[in-house]
């Protein structure tokens, strides 16, 4: 079989401590430029959550030479595009941009993450704009019992926080917390900048040493957070007036973040529902027409891990839907998979894999992610790692992992 060439990158660090990652691509016509900060909502306390994702929007709101309407214009006036992303560990700036728009691409991130000037009615405005999204995020029922399962997933633990925040923390803070938690993870050595594309090597080494080098490096924050104890079996139902179509969501806490395990749960989501060959669907959806989509989740943290299954179903359903996930997952603890569909798995996965890096932007974030949490040797010997899992290894995990008398159950249902 032929070798599967890995992007070729290089990480060279700034005078400040900020690393720089270059990944050449240099049949493409496109750079995507990305600044990604370890910071995010595991990473606040209770009078701070939801501080991560609102600067993610204040850092939008202009700088010491660019009001918001600037900032949106110049990237789109070269059929650029800019945006922003925050997770429970991490927060994302980038530009997808022409690869002759190198400079511009460089000097905007810079300048909104470094060099944001906070005006007090901006700040106040976009207030608003996080609590409409607040709403919304209450409308979307996949996401917000997803958000219930994080939270009993790690009762103790900052990482079920919800990362749009709590109401009441972005409504009341004050200005000043938000300056003061700004300045505590907005630093160049709590960053790595992440550039892909096509580019020459020495002149965004130079560009980006204009536009980085002279933010003044500081002691970072210790990325740093408690999981808690694994909780015990929980059953949670959450009732609401307005829907049509109940929603449920069957896991568990795992051990899928270590190495050992991680791949393993790869293959587990694979099998169990990721896609309509998976298990999982073929019961739920195919044989028995219980709902329109089931499919399954495989979250890695840094120090944690959660696993599980999520479906939009009719009401009347919920029981025989988790009836036939709890028989799949005992079959999976008593037989594991056979040497055939081990086999087949792989290759699912292998081919999962190898399309990951087909563009500028998937190449930057997995590359980008991956060196940020000091992961990167696992991201260039997964196939190496995947073609090493036995059915004994994956016997092993779900056995240690998959504790039905600690599954979490919960359900959005109509009232």
């Amino acid at each position: 079989m032929q070798k599967f060439y890995f992007p070729e990158f290089k990480i060279k660090e700034l005078k400040n401590s900020l690393k720089v990652v270059l990944i050449p691509i240099l049949e493409s016509n496109s750079i995507v430029t990305s600044l990604y900060l370890k910071v995010g909502s595991a990473l606040e306390d209770y009078n701070t959550n939801g501080l991560s994702h609102f600067l993610e929007h204040l850092l939008f709101k202009g700088t010491k030479k660019r009001n918001a309407f600037d900032i949106f214009c110049e990237v789109e006036s070269v059929g650029g595009e800019i945006n922003a992303a925050t997770s429970n560990e991490y927060t994302v700036f980038y530009t997808y941009m022409p690869y002759d728009s190198m400079q511009l691409s460089l000097d905007i991130i810079s300048d909104i993450v470094f060099y944001s000037t906070f005006p007090v009615d901006e700040v106040n405005k976009e207030r608003l704009v996080v609590l409409e999204e607040m709403k919304r995020s209450f409308d979307r029922i996949p996401s917000w019992n997803f958000n219930n399962f994080l939270k009993k997933s790690f009762p103790e633990s900052t990482l079920g926080f919800p990362i749009i925040g709590r109401e009441e923390v972005i409504s009341n803070i004050e200005y000043e917390k938000i300056i003061e938690f700004y300045k505590k993870f907005y630093v160049p050595n709590n960053s790595i900048l992440v550039i892909a594309g096509r580019f020459d090597e020495d002149e965004v080494l130079d560009l980006s040493d204009k536009y980085f080098g002279n933010i003044p490096e500081k002691e970072p924050s210790i990325f740093n957070y408690s999981v808690g104890i694994l909780p015990e079996k929980v059953f949670f139902v959450e009732k609401r007036k307005d829907i049509k179509q109940a929603n449920l969501i069957y896991g568990f806490r795992t051990n899928g973040y270590r190495e050992r395990e991680r791949i393993v749960f790869d293959i587990i989501d694979a099998y169990l529902g990721s896609g309509g060959s998976s298990v999982l669907f073929q019961e739920i959806r195919e044989k028995r027409g219980l709902a329109y989509d089931v499919s399954t989740f495989n979250y890695i943290f840094a120090k944690a891990s959660i696993f599980g299954v999520i479906a939009g179903l009719n009401q009347k359903y919920l029981d025989e839907a988790i009836e036939v996930i709890r028989n799949e997952i005992k079959k999976l603890k008593k037989n594991g998979v056979s040497e055939e569909e081990l086999l087949r798995l792989k290759r699912l996965l292998r081919g999962r894999y190898l399309l990951d890096f087909e563009t500028n932007f998937k190449i930057s974030s997995l590359i980008g992610k991956h060196i940020l949490f000091d992961e990167i040797d696992y991201l260039i010997s997964y196939l190496e790692k995947l073609d090493q899992v036995t059915r004994d290894d994956i016997l092993k995990v779900v056995n240690e992992s998959l504790d039905l008398d600690r599954e979490i159950i919960c359900l959005i249902e109509k009232e």
